[in-house]
């Protein structure tokens, strides 16, 4: 019963993200409003299912990670509060992409060694969960908290399945995780490559007139 109510929360979410972004311009009252006919859209039926039941059918339900990563960006468009800073979010992308890339090309059979199995019963990875959740905590990182969420949350067996990674990952959350992280590392190249030619500008610049710094950076945006 648990694992059923529970599987409404993240398309509700979902759909109550997207309500409140298109009433972004709009007061408290209204987005609140919209948040609840969210709630009201997601049990709808359709063909005889809850609309969330559908979402759930098709994407094999989300992570306890994922599901309270989507309450914190809704609450943020909802209240202007963030439960998430800076910080914790970098964390999130981080273990998001690192525990999909450990997790699923291996359990695809591109390994001898399934890491699956470890989340079928207490082992290492329980372990590992909670002490990573407790490093995050005592440094001050949110992204702690929500790994204690998810781990409470398999403890409760608020999903339909009983493994220990499927609370903590998802596939959505890791490609998700994957993306993000290239675009901040190809933005961080970007912004090194401006750096160097700024600097390489300057220096032509101060030896051959500002003519030909002018050129250096005409040439680096044509390459």
């Amino acid at each position: 019963m648990i694992a059923y109510g529970f599987s409404f929360v993240l398309p509700f979410l979902l759909l109550a993200a997207a309500a409140l972004r298109a009433t972004a311009r709009t007061g408290l009252r209204v987005r609140a409003a919209a948040v609840v006919a969210a709630a009201a859209l997601a049990a709808v039926p359709v063909a005889g299912l809850p609309l969330a039941r559908w979402c759930v059918n098709v994407t094999g339900g989300a992570s306890v990670t994922l599901t309270v990563l989507a309450a914190a960006h809704v609450w943020r468009r909802l209240a202007g509060a963030d439960p998430l800073d800076a910080a914790a979010r970098r964390a999130a992308r981080w273990f998001g992409a690192v525990a999909g890339v450990a997790l699923y090309p291996m359990a695809l059979g591109l390994g001898r060694w399934d890491p699956y199995a470890l989340g079928w019963r207490l082992s290492p990875l329980t372990v590992a969960l909670w002490a990573v959740s407790l490093a995050l905590v005592l440094r001050g990182n949110r992204f702690g908290v929500v790994l204690a969420l998810s781990a409470l949350g398999y403890d409760l067996r608020v999903l339909e399945s009983p493994n220990l990674w499927d609370y903590v990952v998802d596939p959505v959350l890791a490609v998700i995780s994957v993306a993000a992280l290239a675009r901040v590392l190809v933005d961080r190249a970007r912004g090194r490559a401006g750096a160097v030619t700024a600097a390489a500008g300057a220096v032509t610049a101060a030896a051959g007139g500002p003519e030909a710094g002018a050129e250096v950076r005409r040439a680096s945006r044509t390459s």
